[in-house]
């Protein structure tokens, strides 16, 4: 749901609102629809150009119950112990996520993420897309980033991950600043 939160880039309520209605296309439980909001709010309010601390008040303030709590236990530093009983559940990812924003800078939040194991893609993925929200895209290394945009067809010189051209990532840098310049409104 992260493009939810590009997309209302410096409007956290839209971003909640809308995180909320599209996740219960397919994942409903109340969890999950208020850790989507509160996630979509912090990006949205991030890519906006908030602070570390004005993207946890953003997801605080467009969420509740669990989710909420799982939010302010990451900001206060406290990381999830048991990432393989809970593999999968949202509420682990959220509060790994606001414990990485809170705690660790882009790189780091990562390895230690993907270190902790259980579902290290998902954690990772949710993690990654929060504190480039709060870092920009020049906080995540080149050596990660090169490789991702190098996916091209076997024909094509320079090609290190040879994928079928529908899956090619190499213009995501411009549909993220295209989402990010899109009216909301419209």
């Amino acid at each position: 749901c992260s493009p939810l939160g590009i997309w209302a880039a410096g409007d956290p309520a839209r971003a909640a609102r809308t995180a909320r209605d599209e996740s219960t296309l397919t994942h409903a439980n109340p969890n999950c629809l208020e850790a989507c909001a509160a996630y979509c709010a912090a990006i949205a309010a991030g890519v906006a150009g908030a602070s570390r601390a004005e993207m946890l008040e953003a997801a605080a303030a467009h969420s509740k119950g669990p989710a909420h709590e799982a939010v302010k236990r990451g900001a206060k530093g406290v990381a999830p112990t048991d990432f393989f009983t809970h593999q999968g559940w949202v509420l682990l990812a959220l509060q790994n996520a606001f414990y990485c924003l809170q705690s660790l800078e882009f790189e780091q939040a990562l390895i230690e993420t993907v270190a902790r194991g259980g579902d290290t893609d998902t954690n990772a993925a949710i993690t990654g897309a929060l504190l480039g929200a709060c870092h920009g895209r020049e906080a995540i290394p080149p050596r990660w980033l090169y490789p991702v945009l190098a996916c091209r067809p076997l024909a094509e010189a320079g090609a290190l991950r040879p994928r079928p051209m529908e899956y090619w990532p190499d213009d995501i840098l411009e549909l993220a600043e295209a989402l990010l310049n899109s009216d909301p409104g419209s």
